[in-house]
């Protein structure tokens, strides 16, 4: 069985003679986790549309769009069945 892991305080406290809320270590951890899904949208987003980047994702692109055409009934046009 493993070693049972101490809990982190439920709340931090603010020096004295500040007049700020406390916050837990958890709601801000979970503020951190909500930010990171949007981060990694933008940096792909960014990624895709960037200048040089611009041959690859035509011929990721096009490659789909051929293998969407090949699995389809359309792929008789260019090999008939006999």
């Amino acid at each position: 069985m493993p070693p049972k892991r101490s809990q982190p305080p439920s709340s931090t406290k603010a020096p004295a003679g500040s007049s700020s809320t406390t916050t837990t270590p958890s709601s801000s951890a979970a503020n951190k986790a909500m930010a990171a899904p949007s981060r990694a949208l933008q940096s792909t987003y960014q990624f895709v549309t960037a200048q040089e980047n611009q041959g690859v994702v035509w011929a990721v692109g096009l490659f789909g769009v051929a293998v969407g055409f090949m699995g389809s009934s359309w792929s008789d046009l260019l090999v008939p069945s006999i």
